[in-house]
């Protein structure tokens, strides 16, 4: 059950959201994106069982011509009981259709998933997210899915889209064993992180293409007993990558690769250099109007040395080292509000057993 005065807070902003539609300067955009499933795998001692998804409410809306806001909070289940979470809150100014800039709390412009697939599983065309873009907190987040900072962004002649973004940095707390953070108001360190995303984008053309960059550093945030003092970096991260999104007809690609370099500072590993990689490839073909079959292949590869995925302080990824998945999907849409997706997810980690996962999910949103 939702337990505290917090979550009881969190509702009531959600309400006041909802009900201050009147006397805008444009009309507001509201959505609650929600997901119940049942979940069946060969994992043992893993019984099957019916769950209740994240809730996701946002409001959009243009506050004078020139001025977008938007917010969204979600709730989740993931540790057995509704937690909720400020996922995305910001505000945006356009001066001209080459140049808008906001502020606040964005999805990072890495790949095209980050930015076009936010927490509403009806948006996908899988139950599941690609592993390697796991949200914060998660044992499978390598690199940060949102950010806290300014974001650029426009849209030059020729179909050329490009977004740019300033952040503060990532945290681990290394003394407690937790997971990749993004604090929602503390910097510990002067350094920031920086995000940036050049795509083509004409709808008319089969094939459409991105390149994106990153440069982040992530940060010890322990106040006692972790591998560095608070404030110093653990890991500076680069990233180069591309996305290639491709339709024609009833057919369907996306696909996203990533080049990671992690140079660990004295005191965390071997203080060295190392590279991953990691990719997935998503396959779509239309049966018919309302049927829709997927498959989705990801991998995920690094050097056994690096500290940044193998020390248990930090990612921790020794009990489940390099990995595979393949995803297959059957989705059914009642509607443009509602969908009903079969999943059947193959999990093959290097390091421990291979694994299947039997998801059926409704997903909906309302308004």
């Amino acid at each position: 059950m939702i337990r505290g005065r917090r979550a009881f807070r969190a509702m009531a902003v959600c309400a006041v959201v909802f009900m201050c539609g009147g006397n805008t300067a444009r009309a507001l955009d509201l959505g609650v994106f929600g997901d119940l499933s049942y979940v069946a795998s060969d994992v043992p001692d893993d019984e099957a069982n019916f769950q209740i998804g994240s809730l996701d409410f946002y409001a959009a809306q243009y506050i004078d011509d020139k001025t977008k806001a938007l917010f969204e909070l979600q709730f989740q289940t993931f540790s057995g009981d509704f937690e909720y979470e400020i996922q995305r809150y910001w505000v945006m100014r356009e001066f001209s259709d080459a140049f808008r800039v906001g502020i606040g709390r964005f999805h990072t412009p890495i790949g095209y998933w980050s930015r076009h697939f936010h927490h509403g599983i009806l948006l996908q065309d899988t139950v599941s997210r690609p592993f390697m873009l796991s949200f914060e907190g998660s044992v499978n987040a390598i690199f940060p899915m949102h950010m806290i900072g300014l974001l650029a962004e426009g849209d030059w002649g020729n179909g050329l889209h490009y977004e740019a973004g300033i952040a503060n940095s990532n945290m681990i707390d290394t003394a407690d064993a937790s997971r990749l953070e993004v604090p929602i108001r503390d910097d510990y360190s002067p350094e920031k992180s920086f995000f940036g995303r050049l795509s083509y984008v004409k709808p008319e053309l089969s094939i459409l293409p991105g390149l994106f960059v990153m440069r982040n550093n992530v940060i010890e945030s322990a106040t006692a007993g972790g591998l560095l003092e608070r404030g110093d970096d653990l890991v500076r991260q680069s990233l180069i990558g591309f996305d290639l999104r491709y339709e024609r007809d009833k057919f369907s690609l996306l696909t996203e690769f990533y080049h990671l370099r992690n140079d660990s500072q004295p005191g965390v590993g071997d203080a060295g250099n190392h590279t991953a990689t990691a990719y997935y490839a998503q396959f779509g073909y239309q049966l018919t109007n309302q049927w829709k079959a997927t498959y989705r292949r990801e991998s995920l590869d690094f050097d056994a040395d690096d500290a940044y995925f193998m020390d248990p302080a930090l990612i921790g990824r020794d009990a489940l080292g390099t990995e595979t998945r393949d995803v297959f999907c059957l989705r059914y849409d009642f509607s443009e509000s509602n969908a009903l997706m079969l999943e059947v997810n193959l999990r093959n980690p290097e390091l421990a057993p291979s694994t299947t996962i039997a998801t059926l999910s409704w997903a909906l949103v309302l308004f």
